[in-house]
Parts: structure tokens; C-alpha cells; sequence
């Protein structure tokens, strides 16, 4: 039996799939590689996921016309298409549906490590890394048992602890104060190239020493937890040798 000619509409449902689902993997690329700035890349990917959403609403519609019945297999699979996209911006937004709207993290929001040699390399574009009495209260209600570490390791102990594991987070350390105790490093995304900051702080404490880190967003009002995670991770990867 000879297949249905799709209609018209199905043909361009089916086009604007596949340009959506492409778009959504090229636009963070072509962002990374330069080709695009992240003020447009940015809006390329949401157009990715939010018209993928729209066009799955008409090709549900569809979908129930009678007059299309012939042609369900393929509507259903110009829909599974349409509906890939929807499910990666759900799993990127939807576990940060929650967080503050911000992008500067610190474990001491009292006296937040300082960046030092961050400014020169952020350029003249990127956030300021000045910390308002708003974002400490985002902060606070957003991640309130985000802290500090309480190590046993000697201060000189703990910094060559906090270069180890930046380094094999695949942190760029980029300025190191074995004296002061003080480290600052970026580690770039794979999506869209953002690169962030973060600075580490190695103090004297009764019992050995304590950390603090900072992790600030280069561009972007918010940063979906990342800065967050990314201290987090680091806590984990230092507790997982004992001192």
C-alpha cells in the first residue's frame, strides 16, 4: 500500500524539528568557539527549547484531527523530534527552578574571599565582584548550609590540599600566594565557553585550618547553582582523602 503524502504543514513541522534540535547543541558550541557572543547565543538555545515546546502543543493538535489520521505515524514522529529539546532545557532549568538569581557564591558571606588578580583577566565587560547586602540575603536563603571547610591539615597542608585538587577538578590556577594563603583559578564550561572565578582562602584555626571559597560568573545575572555546585564539588574532592 502506498504511503500517505504528508501534508504541507508536516513537511514544515518536520523542518522546524530538525532546525530547532540542531540549533540546540550549535548555538552553546558556535558561543564556546566565538563564532557567536553569549548575548546571542544565549537566546538561540532558549528559542531552541521554547519553540520546540510550541511546536509539540500544534503537533499535538494535529495529532487528533481526523483528517490526518493517515498520517499519525509520522506527525508522532516529527513529535518525538519536537520534544527532544523540551526534555534538555527540563533537566538544565527545572533543577534550578529554585535557585537565587545570582552569580557570586561565597562559603563567608561576612568577609567573602577577595579576588586580586581576577579583575585584570575578566576584562572590562564582566560582572562587577562587588557583594551587596542583596545578594547576601539570596544567598542565605538560597543556600543556607553552604560553608566553609573545617580542615585538620596544617595551613601550609591545606594549601598544597586546595592547588591538588583545583588542578585535578581541571581548574586553571592562575595566581597562587603559598604566604598569604590565597589561590585564585577559572575553570571554563564545556556549553557556551563561561568561564568562572574562583578564589580559595587558607586560614589558621584552632583545631588546623579553615577554607573558604568564592566562585563568581564572569557574564550572565544569574548561574543556575553552578557557582554553588562547583564549591561543592570541591568540599567533596578534598574530604575524599583523609587529612
Amino acid at each position: 500500500m502506498d504511503q500517505p503524502t504528508p501534508p504541507k504543514i508536516l513537511k514544515i513541522c518536520g523542518f522546524l524539528a530538525l532546525a530547532l534540535l540542531a540549533a540546540l547543541p550549535l548555538a552553546p558550541l558556535a558561543t564556546r568557539f566565538g563564532l557567536l557572543g553569549w548575548q546571542s547565543g544565549l537566546p538561540l538555545t532558549a528559542l531552541a527549547v521554547v519553540g520546540s515546546g510550541l511546536l509539540l502543543c500544534v503537533l499535538v493538535f494535529l495529532f487528533f484531527r481526523p483528517a490526518l489520521r493517515a498520517v499519525r505515524p509520522l506527525t508522532a514522529a516529527i513529535a518525538g523530534v519536537a520534544l527532544a529539546p523540551v526534555m534538555a532545557g527540563a533537566l538544565v532549568v527545572l533543577p534550578a527552578g529554585d535557585k537565587p538569581v545570582i552569580h557570586d557564591i561565597s562559603t563567608d558571606i561576612t568577609d567573602p574571599p577577595q579576588f586580586v588578580a581576577a579583575p585584570a583577566r575578566r576584562g572590562p565587560g564582566a560582572n562587577p565582584l562587588e557583594r551587596g547586602p542583596e545578594v547576601d540575603a539570596l544567598q542565605s536563603s538560597g543556600y543556607p548550609t553552604l560553608t566553609g571547610i573545617e580542615s585538620s591539615l596544617a595551613p601550609e597542608a591545606a594549601f598544597a590540599r586546595a592547588l591538588e585538587v583545583a588542578k585535578s577538578l581541571g581548574w586553571e590556577v592562575y595566581a597562587q600566594d603559598a604566604a598569604a594563603g590565597t589561590l585564585e583559578a577559572s575553570q571554563t564550561t564545556f556549553w557556551f565557553g563561561f568561564v568562572d572565578d574562583v578564589a580559595i582562602r587558607i586560614r589558621p584555626a584552632p583545631n588546623g585550618s579553615r577554607l573558604d571559597l568564592r566562585s563568581a560568573s564572569r557574564v550572565g545575572r544569574g548561574d543556575l547553582g553552578a557557582n554553588a555546585a562547583r564549591i561543592q564539588r570541591f568540599e567533596l574532592a578534598f574530604a575524599a582523602n583523609p587529612d
